[in-house]
């Protein structure tokens, strides 16, 4: 389905329905609420599963994937220890040269970690609600606290727009702008024993339609850009209604087929189920390159394999333990002490993976992997929501010749390869670069921000002003081309899955190099380098040192077509040229990751710096001569 991640906001729905529901129980049984039973509760339901599969993870990706990698997920598994996983792929996600979190066997737990700190916080709030309400009994406790979630779902979704605009990784992974789909579920407990029932025939038609709705979002809705916010109300929405229409009376047609056998059966292995199939189908792609959908499918179901032995040996025992219902506080104890556990398998992982890396063998790909060029260390390559140009001028500041370096991380790689060639020559070089912000004069969506890229917009305005004012001999112009969506007159188009977008890239690239040529500057553009479609440094790594099982294919990991485009629009203004790297990466067909004991590059898209610098003799011959044709 398109939309089938719609499914987290289902399950939060659906928790902040049950969880609410338990804790109302309580208080309406006892007259209180015990937070050290709730806590207890939530270790017993949650704790031995994830346990086991994150030491599963651990342990098995030590085997299939780089020492690079596990060191990752070690961090991954360290944080979801502590339920705040949720938090390090927020942050991961807004960094440029974070890893893809796609890949990673733990990303899913970002939902667990929403969940458990929501109730961190709603269970204390609900107690203190309970020793208000001892001390003042002028409202039903239903009411007040309706009220309350009323109004901190509406903060929170007001919230969650807000966030949206400004980043919507964050407000994708962040409790606050989540808060309010378990408000949503609470607000159908709070209300269960208070509204008027329908009759049954109004509750069948609702609930038919509730879920038709529900599946109709989930497999026609495509913008998941705008998620989470006024397109999350539906499928929160229509979940609530759903539940409502089961809460009372007979059982509706709905609830009566989700109710079959299999489908129960499935909903007791959901949780062990959730757990393992998302590392599983990562692993599948650990050792099978790009599986057909039929594979992963396979695999995916699967998982309910361990999962129903995780459930009937793991889960099933100590949560529905006698004994340990009788012994909360020790239950909570122990609880720490698995999560100290986990946190101590993560720290071991990351040293051994670390121990891996120090193999003589493995030098070479770590030196590509740890060492950045000075551009992406001293604040010269810009992050995505910074704007303001920095003081970045290198080599000869005295110099009457100098050179512009302009354009995306793409441009920024070659730093090493002209700042080599300008302190050799004498010259001054300005280095401006932005991550994910390309030089042609084109909007782009901005992956990491979930939004056009306006920063990106008035960073390139700023350039262009620069370079009037400076008034460089050259501006080395590249870019990570083909890889962007851009905003077009027809829309977002995505470039790496339409090629309808190479015209406008072609305009926005000609109406650049005019800007430039028009202050005076020779402009030339770099040809961009390949996309090897895997990270050499893990490849490498991941194979002991054997760059022979890392080579690529050119006829993958080159875009020819928009190449030759842009060579075609450069070549055709004066004052600009188009320069070839191609033949520097690649030896025909075939692209070797290594060669004379240097990775070539730095991760799955980068040049490597020691590589760059290698290629400083050849792109200086080659600049000499654009420039003497031009």
């Amino acid at each position: 389905m398109s939309a089938g991640y719609f499914g987290v906001d289902v399950f939060f729905v659906l928790s902040g329905y049950l969880i609410t529901g338990i804790l109302i129980a309580e208080i309406a049984n006892t007259g209180e609420l015990s937070l050290v039973h709730f806590w207890a509760r939530r270790a017993r339901r949650l704790l031995p599963a994830a346990t086991v599969v994150v030491i599963a993870v651990l342990v098995v990706d030590a085997i299939v994937v780089s020492p690079f990698e596990q060191i990752v997920y070690a961090h991954s598994a360290r944080a979801f220890a502590v339920y705040a996983s949720n938090v390090l792929f927020a942050l991961r996600g807004v960094n440029y040269f974070a890893p893809d979190l796609a890949h990673n066997p733990l990303v899913h737990t970002w939902s667990l970690s929403v969940e458990e700190q929501y109730y961190l916080v709603f269970a204390p709030f609900l107690l203190l609600l309970v020793r208000w309400h001892v001390l003042a009994r002028d409202v039903p406790i239903h009411r007040r606290l309706n009220r309350i979630v009323v109004v901190l779902s509406v903060a929170s979704f007001a919230g969650c727009l807000v966030t949206m605009r400004w980043n919507s990784v964050v407000a994708f992974y962040s409790l606050p702008s989540r808060a309010w789909e378990f408000g949503f579920g609470a607000f159908v407990a709070i209300n269960a024993k208070h509204d008027a029932a329908p009759s049954d025939w109004q509750r069948d038609a609702v609930s038919v339609v509730a879920l038709a709705g529900l599946v109709l979002v989930c497999a026609m809705a495509s913008d998941a850009s705008a998620h989470p916010g006024w397109v999350t109300l539906l499928p929160a929405g229509l979940t609530a209604i759903l539940i409502a229409t089961g809460r009372n009376g007979t059982a509706t047609v709905v609830a009566r087929h989700l109710s079959a056998r299999p489908l129960r059966l499935i909903g007791r292995l959901s949780y062990s189920w959730y757990l393992w199939h998302w590392p599983m189908l990562i692993w599948l792609g650990s050792v099978v390159s790009m599986p057909s959908l039929g594979l992963r499918l396979c695999c995916a179901f699967g998982a309910l394999v361990p999962a129903a032995i995780t459930y009937r040996w793991i889960e099933s025992p100590i949560r529905f333990s006698p004994r340990l219902r009788r012994l909360p506080v020790q239950t909570v104890a122990a609880a720490l002490v698995v999560a100290g556990l986990t946190l101590a398998s993560s720290a071991f992982a990351a040293r051994h993976a670390r121990q891996t890396l120090g193999d003589p063998r493995l030098a070479a790909a770590v030196e590509a992997a740890t060492n950045l060029a000075p551009v992406f260390t001293d604040g010269c390559n810009l992050d995505i929501k910074v704007i303001k140009l920095p003081s970045c001028s290198f080599a000869n500041a005295a110099s009457d010749t100098t050179v512009v370096l302009f354009g995306d991380s793409h441009a920024a790689q070659w730093f090493p390869a002209l700042l080599k060639v300008a302190t050799a020559r004498g010259w001054r070089i300005i280095s401006r670069t932005k991550s994910a912000c390309p030089a042609p004069s084109i909007t782009v969506i901005s992956r990491a921000l979930g939004r056009p890229y306006t920063e990106c917009d008035q960073w390139r305005e700023s350039v262009f002003r620069e370079i009037a004012d400076v008034h460089p001999q050259l501006v080395v112009v590249a870019n990570y081309s083909s890889r962007y969506e851009v905003v077009t007159p027809r829309g977002r188009i995505d470039m790496s899955v339409d090629a309808r977008a190479n015209t406008s890239w072609a305009l926005a690239l000609q109406t650049t190099l005019r800007k430039i040529v028009a202050a005076g500057a020779k402009a030339v553009v770099l040809q961009d380098t390949p996309h090897p479609g895997l990270s050499a440094p893990d490849c490498i790594a991941k194979h002991h040192g054997n760059a022979d099982a890392c080579v690529y294919r050119a006829a993958q990991a080159v875009d020819t077509t928009l190449s030759n485009l842009e060579a075609k629009t450069a070549r055709a203004l004066a004052g600009a040229g188009f320069l070839n790297t191609f033949d520097l990466l690649c030896s025909g067909a075939i692209c070797p990751t290594e060669d004379a004991g240097i990775v070539r590059f730095q991760d799955d898209h980068h040049i490597s710096v020691k590589f760059a610098e290698a290629l400083s003799g050849k792109l200086e011959a080659r600049l000499d001569a654009l420039l003497r044709a031009r």
